[in-house]
């Protein structure tokens, strides 16, 4: 009885055994992986423009590359010219994973292309100072080759707005009164700079802060530490003031223009996208050589892909799932992050006189993409 109950030990633990050895080969290659050096903590990147400076430095994190890891950054941007930095946004060529912050949100363009954007506060920067944020990434795969700023001043149209002025005390020479201005577009009115010629001068604010220029030229700003740096879709934000007036006269806003700020996207593609598209051009010329139909790309207006033609993978395409897994050696021209996520099958056209078939992809929620072999 003693024996058996031994041998029965030693087969169990033979068992065992040999669980343990087939995960020690099992694991023995994921071992190999490991984090960038470059995501090293204490490291940092800094990149210099003449009216501006940004540092990315990675400031903690844990983990390891088997099991995954997080590295927390810390984003630094200095204002070095004479003027206020309005309503800033970043853009990456390498957005290096997906960014988790209460302090940052992560934007698209019309075309899909990622970027940075303040929060609304510490959104205006002042000449000679600095704003920090931090975020934290599962799995960066390092850190940014370049970083850019892709904020725009842009002018509002003058039907997308209205501004009135109204008197609320009136004593003659002096008088209290308020601005009304209305968006009346369907987006948000971010960071904005109106300039107003009146038939007065506005002596004090509250609300906004405004410049007095002279002769009846005032320019009124909506900036951080206001809650009137963004005008809601359709809405209208007001603006209280004293002025100051000739007796008899009836205040009067005779001229006015309005500036906002927004996101340049055709920057934007080209941080993000940088060389790639033309690496991405050649890469594909290669893959293409021999191949019976020669690769061509076609642009819509806005400079994104919509349709290839060609040969350009090296993975046996035969139905609309691998042409779809093929479009991956193509994700940085195509301007989207992971095509088996974000592509979707419509329709397939095939043409038996010449032998090749159409996969017409449409991409969720932005456009269509259509791939012929």
């Amino acid at each position: 009885m003693k024996s058996k109950n031994y041998r029965f030990k030693s087969k169990f633990i033979a068992v065992l055994l040999t669980i343990a050895m087939t995960f020690g080969i099992l694991i023995t290659p994921s071992a190999a992986a490991v984090i960038p050096s470059e995501l090293a903590i204490g490291n940092s990147r800094t990149f210099t423009h003449d009216d501006w400076e940004i540092e990315i430095a990675v400031t903690g994190g844990w983990g390891d590359a088997l099991w995954g890891f997080t590295r927390l950054f810390n984003v630094t941007i200095t204002n070095n010219s004479d003027k206020v930095m309005k309503n800033w946004m970043l853009a990456y060529d390498n957005l290096h994973g997906n960014i988790e912050s209460h302090s940052v949100k992560v934007e698209e363009t019309s075309s899909g292309l990622k970027y940075l954007k303040n929060m609304g506060w510490g959104g205006s920067i002042e000449p000679g100072s600095s704003w920090s944020f931090p975020y934290s990434i599962f799995n960066p795969t390092g850190l940014p080759q370049n970083i850019t700023l892709v904020q725009e001043e842009v002018s509002v149209s003058a039907n997308d707005y209205e501004i009135s002025v109204h008197v609320d005390n009136d004593w003659g020479a002096t008088f209290n009164g308020h601005f009304i201005l209305s968006n009346n577009t369907n987006q948000p009115l971010e960071f904005w700079e109106i300039n107003l010629e009146t038939n007065f001068d506005v002596t004090n604010t509250w609300s906004a802060p405004i410049a007095n220029l002279g002769d009846g030229a005032h320019r009124i700003e909506g900036t951080t530490g206001t809650n009137t740096h963004t005008i809601a879709p359709n809405s209208s934000q007001t603006i209280g003031f004293v002025g100051a007036k000739a007796n008899g006269i009836v205040p009067e806003i005779l001229s006015s223009s309005l500036s906002r700020y927004v996101v340049n996207e055709n920057v934007v593609r080209g941080v993000v996208l940088g060389d790639n598209v033309e690496s991405e051009l050649e890469r594909i010329g290669e893959l293409n050589e021999g191949a019976p139909f020669k690769e061509e790309i076609l642009f819509d207006e806005a400079g994104v892909v919509y349709s290839i033609d060609g040969k350009f993978s090296n993975i046996s395409v035969v139905d609309s799932g691998t042409a779809l897994n093929s479009l991956g050696d193509v994700k940085n021209l195509t301007g989207i992050n992971n095509p088996t996520t974000e592509l979707r099958h419509r329709d397939t056209f095939a043409n038996n006189t010449i032998g090749y078939k159409t996969y017409l992809f449409e991409q969720v929620y932005k456009c269509n993409l259509s791939l012929t072999l």
